[in-house]
């Protein structure tokens, strides 16, 4: 996953899923950690791509976030 990924969700947990993928027509990583707060739960974050081929200190844009139970 690119550190500008990281970044945009501003959580440095080692992250328990990625997944590259589409979401609603642009390039996306999706991105699960553990909920902050609650251990029966997860946080799934859907980052923009674009980030990693700009090659600056740029942060991923978060396009969606959600949590839900483990």
């Amino acid at each position: 996953m690119p550190q500008c990924v990281t970044r945009g969700i501003g959580r440095p947990e080692t992250a328990l899923g990625v997944e590259k993928g589409l979401y609603r027509g642009r390039e996306a990583y999706l991105v699960v950690l553990p909920h902050a707060h609650d251990t029966a739960r997860v946080t799934a974050y859907i980052v923009d791509a674009a980030c990693a081929t700009l090659r600056t200190a740029a942060k991923g844009e978060v396009l969606h976030s959600s949590s839900y139970a483990r």
